[in-house]
């Protein structure tokens, strides 16, 4: 629209010069400026969604006119360039400009609410600000959620019944979801806008909380938590981001019970932040069950403990680690990283995060019974925390604090310098050397201090002595290959050489232990080998078995790094069982059965072109990987493995290699590695010759299968969850539910098959990983 006719100005006739331009100057003075003041307003449907959402009204324009003329200059005024004149005015947020020039600008309007900010959000949710468009003063928070349509109703109705709870609850503290909504395939939650920064924004900013303000942190949420349990509402999703302070000094806790709503049960997702774990109580990583007081207890305790300490419990990078960690560990004392705690705050806080719900406060009505009440000067303390962090850097303490710690620092200055000088005065009368003395009092002695500078000397026996202990004669082989060596004995390195094939085994009710000494190797050479019911302990570094055969069986066997007086080398690189063939040009064949592996590095080497590898009913426990096949710097080598209700739990690779293709199939298995290990370690140059068929085998979400490629398929990523701790026992080790979605062989679980541990299997392996080594 042009602007002569906009003000329905039209050129008088006769007054138009060549090529039909209008002669300017024959239109009146009046006429010009009323066209050069001319500004085009905004397009109709802009205008609609500006009214209905109240965000502005015709007045509003108006003063915007002369900005939109500067903006646009001799350009046509757009409704880009009003949404901009009315951003500079400060009428419309920049989330605001940006929905309103986008292609759905009705997104801008949720309900009775019109949005200003988005304040987060993930792949199914966003959280908003919002303000009643009735009560232009009066601000909401709004979380749109994404619900798949089989679930919808039910978690509509969910949310329907905590609003209808949630509105007896009037504790300042607490910030509960007061309307839900239904917007097309969208939930829309409604809560009360609370002014202030979340604890994680404040910790990432200041660092570490003082004492006295965490207490009085943990005091008012208490107090808070005890008015929503007594609702029958469970908060779910204790953690920093969800506890905010307010200027004034209140504690308040967001969100209360939306996450149950959403999802009652435990979900461990590998997409979302680690941080979203950090309070993950170990009974529901037990059970993945609902939230209850006394997982939002340990939460609590463990929000505690970060104020503290400045890092959650378990720092690790990724959700699946840090969940294994609140499962298999103990919270350590918050002392141990902030010595300044009260005891009175240390205790309560172990007492939140203790390991076992039944140690933990009944509920939060007990917590607040220990805790106490909320004294009217904490709420001025905290909000005298919270003005600090005003400024740019806030300050790390309060003027009290400081001049408190300054004087204990000048009294602790004084109190050493009188110790010093009457040592050295005393020392002086008695002829004594004054520089000694005060290294006798600070060190012990001269000598005392020099040795606790030099690590402790391992007391070796020596070999006479291990002789007379352990270093028995192996008995030969009788007519079938057989050694049968005495359980009641601790038998060590030895050859045995034979033609035909060599049978080495334990008696069938204790398995016979192998103690193997650093550069002492059990050596064999023979067609085949088989080891049966053994229990072979040795050092990190160097082979344990150097076996020269076509085919190796190892059958009910336990391969494990005994204690040594000093902590074992970091990555040792040492295979406990070396295996090549002497002849060249043939393959090798290895099988294990029921065979648990502990080992700080790889627990078989083998060297062979063509190899086959079958294991059933495996456990391997850490270590760098169970096999490392060396093709001999052959590409047309081949591997064909094939693994059976085995587990590899907190482990490296299921296989290392350079050279040569290698085909795997993987049955019933769980490869719960450790985070950053690979299934497949393909170390060679260029793309890897790889194909990995799973079936019913679960995967730990996050792990790579190979990083340089290859066809993987029958994978299905799931969290594991255990019977117990990681040891030796098989029974630990074993799967205490069955995943959703996997299924079942056969009516057996994926994993170490426990009960295929016949014979002394049960009993022995129990007594090793009870300790008795």
């Amino acid at each position: 629209m042009s602007p002569a006719a906009g003000s329905g100005i039209n050129p008088q006739p006769g007054k138009s010069g060549t090529g039909g331009e209008a002669s300017v100057s024959g239109l009146d003075k009046d006429v010009v400026n009323e066209q050069a003041s001319f500004v085009e307003p905004p397009s109709a449907p802009l205008q609609k969604v500006l009214q209905e959402c109240g965000l502005c009204d015709r007045a509003d324009l108006r003063r915007c006119q002369s900005r939109v003329r500067r903006l646009a200059r001799d350009l046509p005024t757009f409704d880009s360039v009003w949404l901009d004149a009315l951003l500079q005015a400060r009428i419309l947020t920049g989330y605001q400009a940006r929905i309103l020039s986008s292609k759905t600008p009705g997104r801008i309007r949720v309900g009775p609410c019109v949005l200003e900010e988005r304040l987060g959000g993930g792949e199914w949710s966003e959280t908003f600000l919002a303000r009643l468009i009735e009560k232009r003063t009066e601000r909401r928070v709004l979380k749109r959620l994404v619900v798949p349509s089989d679930v919808r109703e039910v978690v509509g109705q969910r949310l329907q019944k905590l609003v209808t709870r949630c509105r007896e609850i009037s504790h300042p503290g607490v910030v509960a979801p007061r309307m839900v909504q239904r917007i097309g395939a969208e939930i829309v939650v409604g809560s009360s806008c609370v002014e202030g920064s979340n604890l994680a924004e404040l910790l990432v900013r200041r660092g570490r909380f003082p004492a006295t303000v965490v207490g009085q942190i943990g005091r008012a949420l208490v107090e808070a938590l005890a008015e929503l349990e007594s609702s029958g509402v469970i908060h779910g999703d204790l953690r920093l981001s969800n506890v905010k302070l307010t200027p004034g000094g209140e504690v308040v806790a967001v969100d209360a019970g939306v996450a149950t709503a959403i999802q009652p049960a435990l979900v461990i997702d590998t997409t979302r932040a680690p941080e979203c774990y950090d309070g993950t109580a170990p009974e529901r990583i037990e059970s993945l069950g609902v939230a209850t007081s006394a997982s939002d207890l340990y939460a609590l305790g463990c929000l505690l403990f970060e104020l503290l300490a400045g890092r959650p419990p378990f720092p690790m990078a990724d959700p699946v680690m840090k969940v294994a960690a609140h499962q298999s560990g103990q919270v350590a004392d918050v002392r141990a990283w902030a010595p300044e705690t009260p005891d009175w705050l240390a205790e309560a806080i172990g007492r939140l995060c203790a390991h076992n719900p039944v140690e933990r406060p009944e509920g939060f009505a007990a917590a607040a019974a220990e805790w106490g009440k909320t004294p009217r000067r904490a709420r001025r303390g905290v909000a005298d925390f919270v003005e600090r962090f005003r400024s740019a850097a806030p300050s790390g303490r309060g003027p009290a604090e400081g001049a408190r710690r300054n004087a204990g620092k000048r009294i602790s200055i004084v109190v050493v310098a009188s110790v010093l000088l009457a040592t050295a005065c005393s020392w002086i009368l008695a002829g004594r050397n004054p520089g000694e003395q005060v290294l006798l009092m600070l060190g012990g002695s001269a000598r005392s201090d020099q040795a606790s500078l030099t690590p402790p000397a391992v007391i070796a026996e020596t070999p006479a002595k291990k002789r007379q202990k352990s270093d028995h004669s192996w008995p030969a082989c009788d007519s079938q290959g057989r050694v049968r060596l005495d359980p009641s004995r601790s038998w060590t390195g030895a050859t045995v050489s034979r033609a035909g094939r060599v049978i080495v085994e334990g008696a069938e009710d204790v398995q016979t232990q192998i103690r193997i000494e650093s550069g002492r190797p059990v050596t064999i050479t023979a067609p085949v080998v088989v080891l049966r019911n053994l229990v072979l302990r040795g050092p990190s570094a160097g082979p344990w078995l150097k076996i020269s055969a076509g085919v190796v069986r190892l059958e009910r066997c336990v391969l494990y790094r005994a204690k040594t007086a000093g902590r074992a080398a970091a990555g040792s690189t040492g295979a406990a069982i070396v295996i090549s063939n002497g002849d060249a040009g043939a393959g090798v064949f290895v099988g294990l059965r029921s065979v648990v592996v502990q080992h700080d590095g790889v627990a078989l080497r083998v060297r062979s072109g063509d190899a086959e590898f079958v294991a059933s009913n495996l456990l391997q426990l850490g270590g760098r990987a169970l096999l490392d096949w060396d093709s001999r710097e052959s590409e047309s080598g081949q591997l064909h493995m094939r693994l059976r209700h085995s587990t590899f739990r907190r482990s490296g690779s299921v296989l290392s290699w350079v050279d040569g293709r290698v085909n795997a199939e993987v049955r019933s298995t769980i490869l719960a590695l450790r985070s950053g290990d690979v299934v497949f370690d393909h170390r060679g140059v260029g793309p890897a010759s790889l194909v990995v068929r799973g079936a019913e085998s679960l995967l730990t979400p996050g792990i790579v299968v190979c990083r340089n490629g290859g066809v993987v398929e029958g994978m299905v990523a799931a969290v594991p969850t255990f019977r117990g701790p990681p040891t030796r026992d098989p029974r630990d080790s074993s799967l205490s539910r069955l995943p959703a979605g996997v299924p079942e062989i056969g009516g057996q679980q994926p994993g170490i098959e426990s009960g295929d541990w016949s014979g002394g299997g049960d009993r022995a392996v129990d007594g090793v990983s009870r300790g008795k080594s």
